[in-house]
Parts: C-alpha cells; structure tokens; sequence
C-alpha cells in the first residue's frame, strides 16, 4: 500500500519522457511517475531527483513527487520512454488502480466536447482529455475531427483521464487500402 511511503523523502535517477509546465514525468527500471519541479530538463535527460512523495488528485490519488533544491539533469541524449499505440478501449478497459497512472500512449478518436472540456471518444468509450491552461483554445481546433495524439494516463475519477502531451495532437490518417477493401469486398 503506497500510502505508507508517503511525506518520505526519496533520491533516485530517471530519464525525462514528457515535460509539462510544473514538472516532468520519467521513466526508469522501475516505472513512471510525475515528478513537480523547477528544474529545468527535457525529452531524454537522466534527472536525479531528490522528492517527497505524495497523493494527489481524487478517486483513485495519483503518487507525485514534488522534488527539492537537489535534484538536477544528470546526462543529456539517453533514450526516453516511446508512447505505445493503443485503442481506446485498451485504454479505458484497464482496472482503476495505481499500477495503471502514467501509461505513455498514442491512441485515435475523436476528440468531443463535454461540459467543461473534451473527451477523446470512439464509439461507446471515452477518456476525458486534460491539456495546459489553454486548452480549451488549443483542443477547439480539433474538436469534432478524428485525430491520433499522444498523451499519459493522469487520473481516475469514474474514467480514466489523459493528459495531452503539447503538440501531439495530428488529423488520424486512414489506410486507404484498408477502406477499398471493405467496400469492394462484400
């Protein structure tokens, strides 16, 4: 039970795989977690961190470290963490739990507008879709067009929720062969 790692402090090496405006989430032999920092890195640095963990957000709390003065970029060029290509209900189908937080994914829909925001939905499944401060702006652009994007599983909250990785959002293309083939084979 994580909960009793919690408001300890951790050190420990990672490689930065996506960065947002209050931190980056990385990656090492051991899984993935966001990590709350004013250090400045990006895709594919090897970070030390030096943290306190903790829980964050509601439904299932997501673990977090918010990092100290320590933590610094280690080495530069190392080989990050790839988004996986999966459907959206790969996605939305795994069980609510921590082990599930910080999937890396690039997955297709279409993204939809919902109170308060967007989903990104195909057929029966959705996922809500979080963005940066402007993404209602960013996420309009898209809205009602299907679209392949990459983005982290963040949240669970009756669904799973992905953050958007910043511009990773591209018109979904269709195999063209794909779609002769079902029409002309009946």
């Amino acid at each position: 039970c994580v909960e009793q790692f919690t408001g300890n402090e951790y050190t420990f090496t990672a490689v930065v795989y996506a960065t947002d405006a209050n931190g980056f989430y990385v990656n090492d032999t051991h899984g993935s977690i966001y990590v709350v920092t004013d250090t400045n890195a990006n895709v594919g640095d090897e970070v030390v961190i030096t943290g306190t963990l903790s829980l964050e957000g509601t439904g299932i709390k997501k673990p977090v470290i918010t990092a100290t003065t320590n933590s610094y970029v280690n080495a530069t060029g190392k080989t990050a963490l790839q988004p996986e290509y999966k459907t959206i209900e790969e996605v939305i189908g795994v069980t609510a739990a921590r082990q599930n937080f910080y999937q890396f994914v690039t997955v297709a829909g279409f993204v939809t507008p919902v109170e308060g925001g967007y989903t990104l939905t195909v057929g029966e499944g959705s996922a809500k879709l979080n963005f940066a401060a402007d993404s209602n702006a960013t996420l309009a652009n898209w809205e009602n067009k299907q679209v392949d994007l990459t983005a982290i599983v963040t949240g669970y909250q009756s669904g799973w929720q992905l953050s958007v990785v910043a511009e990773s959002i591209a018109l979904h293309q269709t195999d063209l062969d794909l779609v002769k083939d079902a029409i002309f084979t009946w």
